[in-house]
């Protein structure tokens, strides 16, 4: 799966692309809760109630549980994360806190340890 922080229903990245033609991958795009809008992601609002599951843990659990519904319903095959940015630090951490989902990441330009005024 990409994870899409900016662009739903979009496939940017042209390597990824081109790989997975190569490969006769399925690639699939998740889009990170809250950035898509209520009437796609279901959040009706941006109430503290609702912005505590805005986290990065909170979108690698989302990834994860959509793996794990999404995956009967696909050829068995092992999966690569990927993104560029902060979808590529998601990747990377997917990949290190669920390995029995997540195969591999490529993690491109993506920043892996927050640094106060950069």
């Amino acid at each position: 799966p990409w994870l899409s922080g900016r662009r739903p229903y979009t496939m940017v990245c042209n390597n990824m692309v081109q790989l997975a033609k190569e490969f006769g991958a399925i690639m699939l795009a998740v889009e990170h809760r809250y950035y898509g809008g209520a009437d796609f992601d279901g959040v009706p609002d941006f109430t503290t109630e609702n912005l505590k599951y805005h986290t990065s843990r909170q979108a690698l659990a989302d990834l994860n549980q959509f793996w794990g519904w999404i995956s009967p319903q696909l050829p068995a095959s092992e999966v690569v994360v990927f993104g560029g940015s902060y979808p590529g630090s998601l990747s990377a951490w997917a990949r290190k806190l669920y390995p029995e989902s997540f195969r591999a990441s490529v993690a491109s330009s993506a920043p892996l340890l927050a640094q106060a005024n950069f």
